[in-house]
């Protein structure tokens, strides 16, 4: 089964095509995150076929994510397909105590970006695919949350996202 995960957006004080930019690198989406770090990143160029190896901390889970640039329409869309990744031969980062796990499904994420007179407006429609029928039900007893978490948690990446190309084009402070 195919579900909606969430449909959010923001708004960008800057070109259309500085967002775009900034978010065909897998590292600056995901910089200065808290529970998500990429460890490995490839970016092709033009975008399709960009790789990057991704660990979520979800409470006591870690989960490895691979990332693929499935489809790059400049300064209009980005789709990444998500997916469970195998666990490194060399887990260095993961501390003691700490489980592997988490979700089985794929994810795909579609950004897109939308110009307008003041800036540029990225919506994030995350869908995630297959998803087995137990999983909604973990979300909601980890500490992950639920989808009201998982739409918080992109909300606050869409909006480091802002800040850091907004920092990086000169928009106005506070603006």
């Amino acid at each position: 089964m195919t579900v909606v995960r969430l449909d959010l957006a923001v708004h960008v004080l800057a070109p259309v095509h500085a967002v775009f930019e900034h978010c065909l690198d897998p590292r600056r989406i995901y910089a200065d995150d808290p529970s998500h770090t990429v460890t490995e990143a490839e970016v092709a160029e033009g975008g399709v076929g960009t790789r990057a190896h991704l660990v979520a901390r979800l409470g006591p889970l870690t989960e490895h994510i691979a990332l693929e640039y499935v489809e790059v329409v400049p300064d209009r869309r980005i789709v990444i397909d998500a997916h469970p990744a195998p666990r490194p031969l060399t887990p260095a980062d993961d501390g003691p105590g700490v489980a592997t796990g988490g979700r089985l499904c794929r994810l795909t994420w579609t950004w897109t970006f939308t110009p307008d007179a003041d800036g540029t407006f990225v919506t994030v429609l995350v869908v995630e695919h297959d998803a087995p029928p137990w999983e909604h039900t973990l979300d909601v007893v980890t500490a992950h949350g639920g989808t009201h978490a998982f739409s918080a948690q992109v909300l606050r990446r869409l909006h480091r996202i802002k800040l850091a190309v907004e920092h990086e084009t000169g928009a106005p402070a506070g603006a």
